[in-house]
């Protein structure tokens, strides 16, 4: 029998985006999905994207303005990760099939890593998501480090949201 896991501190946002985003969208975007998810953007511990959109205005403007650290991640390295939504479309036009998703659980786990806890799961908490009006063009995810209690383990590899919320 499956059991949902807690998700716990570090949290990790994943976006991706069209190229010539204005400033404002990007945050706009996140703060949408952390909001319908009622998740603390004081939990979320870096923003990741592709290396391709690592330095665009949108980016460096969501991580300034919650103070977190911006990741970057290549689509070889991207591509080597299983999502729930891969796109065959982002795939054409960056080389991976998926950006957001990919990257929040790349990061994630480093960081679990850097932490010491490499016996953590990664995983999403909010899939790939695209906050319309808010957003069109960007997609953001969320992932976590799943626990679980003690002697169980979940078969699903994605994760779910907490029924308890935040």
């Amino acid at each position: 029998m499956s059991t949902s896991p807690a998700w716990r501190w570090p949290l990790a946002v994943g976006v991706g985006a069209r190229r010539g985003q204005d400033s404002t969208v990007v945050p706009r975007a996140v703060d949408a999905v952390l909001r319908a998810a009622g998740i603390d953007p004081a939990r979320v511990h870096v923003l990741a994207t592709s290396a391709a959109r690592a330095s665009d205005s949108g980016m460096r403007t969501a991580a300034a303005t919650w103070r977190w650290p911006l990741v970057s991640y290549s689509a070889e390295r991207l591509s080597g990760v299983a999502v729930p939504s891969p796109s065959s479309t982002v795939h054409r036009a960056v080389g991976t099939s998926s950006v957001a998703e990919a990257a929040a659980l790349l990061a994630v786990a480093e960081v679990a890593e850097q932490a010491g806890r490499v016996r953590d799961r990664p995983g999403l908490i909010v899939p790939k998501t695209v906050p319309r009006p808010a957003a069109d063009g960007v997609t953001v995810a969320v992932a976590g480090i799943a626990t679980y209690p003690a002697g169980e383990l979940s078969g699903d590899v994605y994760g779910r949201m907490p029924e308890s919320g935040w």
